[in-house]
């Protein structure tokens, strides 16, 4: 019995524990630069998973150390899991685009970028040189991976807390008259 009541208890105190997060949009990052610290200053997280896979030769597949390799289809696939709320850092600033690292070493970062016309609206979403059937290409680690499309809608996150820490504050002047 004690069982079931401390259960509750654990879930609630770990739930509680977790900061909310907040979609990275363009409204914050102007909010951001506008008083004056550096994107690079912020903590991001991405809010799911992200798989990137290629197509590797047989002795590809014996050395690679980044990322797992499963045999499938007759072929050798290179697979590097980003999971949900991994936190990464900001390497690269570009007017509607940012490098995002999840992993030290140079060219392992993914872009995100604004989209105009998706129902996104204006939160930063991963970024792809090109797409083809929900299939994001891209240039990783100095290699060419392929984004899963489950993985095509992954949207870049800070903490509620550092969000609201650039909220612009208003009022309105009362006037005054002659005495």
């Amino acid at each position: 019995m004690k069982k079931i009541i401390l259960f509750p208890f654990i879930a609630i105190f770990c739930v509680s524990c977790s900061a909310p997060k907040s979609f990275f949009t363009a409204d914050i990052r102007s909010r951001v630069e506008n008083s004056s610290t550096p994107v690079s200053k912020l903590q991001f997280y991405i809010d799911q998973d992200v798989e990137l896979r290629r197509e590797v030769t047989a002795d590809e597949a014996k050395v690679t150390t980044d990322g797992k390799v499963v045999f499938e289809n007759d072929k050798y696939i290179n697979v590097i899991l980003l999971k949900k709320l991994t936190p990464g850092v900001c390497t690269g600033e570009y007017p509607n685009k940012l490098d995002i690292s999840f992993e030290q070493g140079d060219g392992k970062n993914l872009s995100f970028g604004l989209y105009n016309n998706t129902s996104s609206g204006n939160i930063y979403r991963i970024y792809a040189d090109g797409w083809v059937n929900e299939h994001g290409r891209i240039r990783y680690d100095g290699k060419l991976y392929n984004i899963q499309p489950y993985s095509s809608h992954a949207k870049l996150m800070i903490s509620k807390k550092e969000a609201d820490r650039f909220e612009v504050t208003k009022r309105v002047m009362k006037g005054r008259k002659v005495s």
